[in-house]
């Protein structure tokens, strides 16, 4: 799910790449806003959920626990986000943090100026969270 309609179209031709080398599953990206999106709207769910969400203003708390929402158990969310999440502990955050520790969330940080390219020199992490299996 990609808002930025270029990014999407990017996304998508990226994704019939892969979906003309693999029979299953097949890869779409569809072009909206995320928060318009409900998790009944994937009853099965995702195994997988790869995402690098907005930092400002500790978007990246609503956007990574949205997504959790639609993984399946078993699924895993693999999400690159400020490095805020190792050291804030106010509003957000601090539910943010109890809620990685209590699904056994693996941060790790990613090498300094990562997304210098892109006009940013924000300190980033790779936070992965594997949800149980039922």
């Amino acid at each position: 799910i990609e808002n930025d309609p270029q990014a999407a179209d990017l996304l998508n031709c990226l994704a019939d790449r892969v979906n003309k080398k693999h029979e299953d599953p097949k890869m779409q990206v569809d072009r909206r806003d995320f928060f318009d999106v409900s998790p009944s709207s994937y009853p099965e769910g995702f195994s997988a959920v790869l995402m690098n969400p907005p930092f400002s203003n500790a978007q990246e708390v609503e956007h990574v626990l949205h997504a959790w929402e639609f993984v399946k158990p078993g699924g895993r969310l693999v999400a690159i986000m400020s490095n805020a999440v190792m050291y804030r502990d106010t509003g957000r955050y601090k539910v943010f943090a109890e809620f990685l520790k209590r699904n056994g969330a693996e941060i790790s940080k990613n090498p300094s100026a990562s997304f210098k390219e892109s006009g940013t020199n924000v300190e980033t992490v790779t936070v992965v969270i594997n949800r149980e299996k039922v």
